[in-house]
């Protein structure tokens, strides 16, 4: 955050070749974070509550290859998926991007995708599918929320009980940046 918000940026050169400033080897992360476009960010240790509550806001979806859906459910559902600690994905800062993409780019869309009952092992990656994952690449202008409810069984490291895991995919040539506090 500079001043209080979040900022995106993407500069045209001569002749309207976009070109990129900076580059994220060369800026000082100690004191600048940079969220990409294009990348697919995925949370390491999900929150393992509000099952109940991402399943009546999403559920439905689960049955539909992927839909377009209006902001305000993505900013809706963020507010119950993360990080544990907010260290890999926090929640409240994306939706800040979202809001701020949203004022820039007025018409750029909202994808969702909901995939459920999945069975996978913790600390794998991703946990994207490689067809979701070729799904949300197809998208990219758009910003995509993947979720996947996992059975979240022991034996696979997680909880004992379901839980939500988002992933979340910026369009292609976009970057926010904010200061450390």
């Amino acid at each position: 955050m500079i001043n209080g918000s979040l900022y995106s940026l993407r500069v045209y050169g001569v002749r309207g070749v976009k070109i990129n400033p900076t580059r994220k080897n060369v800026l000082g992360n100690k004191f600048l974070n940079m969220i990409v476009g294009g990348v697919n960010i995925f949370v390491t240790n999900p929150l393992p509550i509000n099952t109940k509550i991402v399943n009546r806001l999403v559920e439905h979806y689960a049955s539909e290859e992927s839909v377009e859906v209006p902001a305000e459910e993505l900013l809706e559902v963020l507010k119950y998926v993360g990080d544990i600690d907010n260290t890999d994905f926090d929640s409240s800062k994306f939706s800040y991007c979202i809001s701020a993409l949203r004022e820039k780019r007025p018409t750029v869309k909202c994808r969702l995708i909901v995939r459920i009952d999945r069975n996978i092992s913790r600390g794998t990656g991703t946990l994207l599918s490689p067809t979701d994952r070729k799904l949300g690449d197809k998208f990219n202008n758009d910003i995509v929320l993947t979720l996947y409810r996992v059975l979240g069984d022991v034996e696979k490291g997680w909880y004992g009980h379901l839980l939500w895991i988002p992933n979340i995919k910026f369009p292609d040539n976009t970057c926010f940046y904010n200061t450390t506090d």
